[in-house]
């Protein structure tokens, strides 16, 4: 069984007061930007588009500022100073290129990244009898690793790993953590083609297996595969430890919810 943290499943409400759009503003050359006043994280974005949304680790529908073709978002909240959240703009409330990451003054530094990792990277292809199809697994082994099963992360979003990879290595190598796998876990995408059609969310599997109450048959199907064949095949080929005490599930956005809804 993973271990999973122990909180609330329900949707939190949302840290910070949205304020109405300012009523002037100006860019100059700029395609975006971000400013803090006080406790008034104020967004701009500039764009012909009919919608625009801010997307990330903040996600709000923007408003257009009248006579222009920017758009703005003010969000009132304190600790604004001490946050920081990647972002992106797009003008669909479903996809969005990553920008960058905003970071408040009093934010903690950014992680230390390895350029290049000294562990190895592994894929594999797991096919899956709970969901009829095969499945890729995105692995990270330490370098040096210790004696005996490794302790691992099993995550979500799988292609995701090697990011990670390189912000756990430096601690591994600093000795501020055991060292330790991460299994990243491929989900079903979106089996659309949305430069042809528009976007259909019967089409989106992430959604469907990551998120309870969409699709509760395919979500429990994908249940099966990550908590049971996974693991097993996991922790037999890559000799990860069986110890409940040294598995851990993460994940982000709805993978996040998937993760919590095992706990």
């Amino acid at each position: 069984m993973l271990l999973a943290a122990l909180l609330p499943t329900q949707v939190p409400a949302k840290p910070y007061l949205v304020l109405p759009p300012p009523a002037r503003a100006e860019l100059g050359g700029e395609r975006s930007r971000i400013t803090l006043d006080g406790d008034v994280l104020t967004i701009l974005y500039r764009s012909s588009g009919a919608a625009v949304y801010l997307q990330g680790g903040v996600t709000e529908a923007m408003s257009r500022i009248e006579g222009t073709d920017l758009w703005g978002l003010r969000l009132k909240m304190t600790g604004w100073d001490r946050a920081f959240f990647g972002y992106g703009f797009s003008t669909s409330a479903n996809a969005y290129a990553r920008e960058g990451t905003w970071r408040g003054p009093k934010a903690p530094p950014s992680p230390v990244r390895a350029e290049r990792l000294k562990g190895k990277m592994v894929e594999r292809t797991l096919k899956s009898k709970a969901l009829g199809e095969p499945r890729k697994l995105f692995v990270y082994l330490p370098p040096a690793s210790a004696q005996g099963p490794l302790p691992a992360f099993f995550i979500t979003d799988g292609s995701e790993c090697e990011r990670f990879a390189r912000v756990l290595e430096p601690l591994i190598l600093a000795r501020r953590m055991r060292p330790c796998a991460i299994v990243g876990v491929d989900h079903g995408g979106y089996r659309g083609d949305l430069a042809m059609a528009p976007y259909d969310p019967k089409l989106n599997f992430r959604t469907k297996e990551y998120v309870p109450g969409v699709d509760p048959r395919r979500f429990d199907l994908h249940r099966r595969f990550f908590a049971d064949e996974v693991l097993d095949y996991a922790t037999r080929e890559f000799k990860l430890s069986s110890n409940r005490e040294d598995r851990a599930a993460m994940g982000y956005s709805d993978g996040a919810r998937f993760v919590l809804s095992m706990a």
